[in-house]
């Protein structure tokens, strides 16, 4: 990081404060630890960044008149090797700083309350730099380089957009039509949703909050992360499909986009996937907005073993971050592809549909048939499969509050799910549509209760009863209704285990963010139960380094299941083990 801030001499000053070194020092441990291969890093890393210049340039001189101030890079000889500077943007770490910087998770605009004071944030490439800053340190962070592309595209792609949308917005005649019309709830909505289509609006927290937060990013990583079980439930998401598009226009889409998994598959299923990840931003980015909180759990933080912002271990710790860092993409990777067998096939059905609606549509192009198209292939994936995108998030998501957030773990799907239930129940109380409601009912409430109870029931590894399957589908039938209300979903799954018999408080109880105190009390009563066994004490210990450093429970828990089959006397059988594992 320190030779990605070499580039230019405004970077250059601020990277020596930081470390509190001159430039003879620094260059000499360049050459002393920065190899060829680490310098085209860099100067790659430069070109890319850089590479948004003219647009970005463009963009500001058609909005406000003056095009974008080009930072003037340096050209300097490392070991021999003569290296042309560019630009890097100058992040500042906030816990260093003496004031709060313009790091973009720090940024007090965003504490501020008015959909306007958003718009100043996600622009640090845009603003004037002073000359010399003294008592301010840089964030050494390789998350400074995602930032900055993300930032970059952003205000490529949205800028224009939202400025025009947001001028709309602020126009008294038009504010008068909608809290006229619609009240002024409606209107603030609208100030809301514009914002949060440029930049997420966050808030400074205080120790507890980022301990809080912290702690739900972990757990989020440990819990999902390669869990094969819940990759499976993704095909629940069918029933879905199948009330907003239609039972055969649902099988349509799956039979027309080919078969294929991960990547591989049929020369249609290869040639649908390449299309509709080449036409759709959103889909390209689906790893990254499946879930707000799998979301999250994806980014670089930096290199080594951390716990919150601390980079703990050295560099053995910094090299298993690495491999964890390796486990956990190739487990969100399973999440996402599980997600694509069934939401490339949807996208690529809704976006043929709308081209041919359009098609023959006189007077209008084909770059707006394209564009109608996509979106239209967009909307359809949101509205069966959720999005984390901050703009798709319910407001509840959107909240500052740490404590609020405890209770919207995974809430994107939840959020999605709900919307369909309100929209079949507006319509059976505002339209008298009987039909939509019934439907509903059935694809999104019922088919999925009944998925869920075969599932267990094929995996508890017990012979259920008719009884046991009854008591399963009515947790599984109010579940899937209250998934949608925070808080009420928690209760309600407590107060079905009493209403059947069950016992009430147990694992699983617990919020998020707070299992790890659940683990931590399954790591005393591993050690003090004579039926557990040093395996057991081993996997709990595991879960609960997991909810800190961000490793998947489904990796350690697989490795001490194989090491208890292996290591101990158990009847189990190798099937037991892998259901065990899933």
């Amino acid at each position: 990081m320190l030779a990605l801030n070499w580039g230019t001499e405004k970077n250059r000053q601020r990277a020596l404060e930081t470390i509190q070194s001159n430039e003879v020092e620094m260059e000499r441990s360049f050459q002393e630890y920065m190899t060829d291969k680490d310098w085209e890093f860099v100067i790659r890393t430069w070109e890319h960044i850089n590479s948004f210049y003219e647009e970005r340039s463009k963009v500001q001189e058609e909005l406000y008149g003056n095009p974008l101030n080009k930072e003037k890079g340096i050209t300097f000889t490392i070991g021999g090797r003569e290296i042309q500077g560019q630009y890097f943007p100058i992040v500042y770490n906030p816990k260093v700083s003496a004031k709060v910087s313009d790091f973009e998770t720090e940024d007090i605009a965003k504490t501020m309350i008015a959909s306007n004071a958003i718009f100043g944030t996600g622009m640090g490439a845009t603003k004037p730099r002073l000359d010399v800053v003294k008592g301010k340190s840089l964030m050494l962070d390789f998350d400074v380089i995602p930032n900055a592309i993300t930032e970059a595209i952003n205000h490529v792609t949205m800028r224009k957009a939202v400025t025009d949308v947001n001028k709309l917005i602020g126009n008294s005649r038009f504010q008068e039509y909608i809290v006229d019309k619609f009240g002024m709830e409606t209107y603030q909505f609208l100030r809301t949703w514009v914002r949060d289509n440029w930049k997420d609006e966050a808030a400074k927290l205080d120790a507890w909050g980022r301990l809080v937060m912290t702690l739900k990013k972990n757990t989020s990583t440990a819990v999902m992360a390669g869990r094969v079980s819940v990759a499976l439930q993704n095909a629940l998401n069918i029933p879905v499909a199948m009330y907003r598009i239609g039972v055969g226009n649902t099988l349509k889409a799956i039979y027309s986009a080919g078969a294929g998994f991960y990547g591989y598959g049929t020369s249609t299923y290869n040639a649908t996937r390449d299309f509709v990840l080449n036409q759709s931003i959103f889909m390209r980015e689906r790893v990254q907005t499946l879930d707000k909180d799998l979301k999250q759990g994806l980014s670089i933080e930096g290199k080594g073993l951390r716990i919150g912002d601390t980079n703990i271990g050295g560099y053995k710790a910094e090299q298993l971050a690495n491999i964890r860092d390796d486990i956990n993409q190739m487990g969100f990777r399973l999440l996402t592809e599980t997600d694509f067998a069934l939401s490339i096939p949807i996208w690529k059905f809704a976006y043929d549909k709308k081209v041919l609606e359009l098609q023959s549509i006189e007077g209008i192009t084909a770059e707006f048939v394209e564009q109608e198209a996509i979106s239209a292939g967009d909307r359809a994936v949101r509205d069966i499969f959720g999005s984390g995108d901050t703009k798709d998030s319910a407001g509840i998501q959107r909240s500052r509050n740490a404590f609020t957030q405890l209770f919207v773990p995974f809430y994107s799907y939840a959020n999605t799910l709900y919307n369909i239930i309100a929209e079949g129940n507006y319509a059976r109380k505002d339209q008298g549509n009987y039909g939509q409601f019934v439907r509903m009912l059935w694809w999104t409430l019922t088919a999925q209760a009944l998925g869920m109870m075969v599932y267990k029931a094929m995996t508890n590894g017990d012979d259920d009863s008719p009884e046991d399957l009854a008591k399963s589908f009515g947790k599984e039938l109010v579940s899937q209704a209250t998934m949608g209300v925070p808080i009420v979903r928690d209760i309600s799954n407590m107060a079905m285990k009493y209403i059947l018999g069950e016992k009430v408080f147990n694992k699983g109880n617990t919020v998020m963010a707070a299992s790890i105190v659940e683990k931590l009390y399954d790591v005393g009563n591993a050690i003090v139960s004579p039926n557990k066994g040093v395996m057991d004490v081993g996997r709990s210990l595991s879960q609960v380094s997991n909810r800190i450093t961000g490793f998947s429970d489904t990796v350690t828990d697989g490795l001490w299941t194989l090491a208890k089959f292996a290591l101990t006397d158990t009847d189990a059988k190798l099937e037991d083990v892998i259901m065990a594992i899933i």
